[in-house]
């Protein structure tokens, strides 16, 4: 069996990328007395940025080298991610021989993504609608803890409970061809935690012989 060639296909796809991110935290500890009381404040926020343009160019050519097609597709796909987080915990409270923690978290998110992609002809430029997109996403999670543990001769006993509520957007633009949709989910969960620890070997206390 012969194989011939019937056209070939070259692609081209210069691009040009530029990122930016940064970045920033914010860190608090306090101690409030030697029996380890202390609370602790952590925030954070992170930032993502990048610009991307890029040309694909694709030529279809006769065997004999002479252009069948040609084509031009120019994109422009920006994107950000925005995170931020606050976080507080108090612990070490004495409350019944034993120690009380609590705290609350919340974080945030937020991305946008951006293709937008024509079709060029000659002079002429035109939006492709086809493979253009626009998304939007949003979360917010904000949660509250409260934990406490009790030591006994053999056993230590841990139990806590862990409220979460999550809220949920996202949000993709339409245009001529496609149609714009979005969806909303918000849920409040509940995760109680219990912990049981049995020693086999109480510790002595140390004697010196000699």
């Amino acid at each position: 069996m012969l194989f011939r060639s019937t056209s070939t296909i070259e692609a081209y796809n210069p691009m040009d990328v530029v990122f930016k991110n940064g970045s920033l935290y914010l860190n608090l500890n306090h101690k409030f007395n030697d029996k380890g009381q202390e609370l602790t404040v952590n925030t954070d926020y992170i930032g993502y940025d990048s610009k991307i343009n890029q040309e694909l160019y694709n030529t279809q050519s006769a065997p004999d080298g002479s252009v069948l097609n040609q084509s031009l597709l120019q994109s422009n796909l920006p994107s950000t991610i925005k995170i931020a987080t606050a976080k507080a915990d108090y612990s070490g409270v004495a409350v019944a021989k034993g120690s009380l923690d609590f705290g609350a978290k919340s974080s945030y998110v937020k991305t946008n993504n951006i293709a937008a992609f024509y079709d060029v002809v000659g002079a002429t430029v035109t939006p492709n609608y086809d493979f253009s997109n626009d998304f939007t996403y949003q979360e917010r999670i904000h949660a509250g803890y409260v934990n406490y543990s009790k030591d006994y001769i053999k056993w230590t006993v841990q139990a806590g409970m862990r409220l979460e509520y999550t809220h949920i957007d996202g949000y993709q633009s339409g245009n001529p061809v496609v149609r714009d949709s979005s969806f909303v989910k918000k849920y409040t969960s509940l995760f109680p935690t219990l912990y049981v620890q049995h020693r086999i070997d109480t510790p002595q206390p140390y004697r010196d012989w000699e």
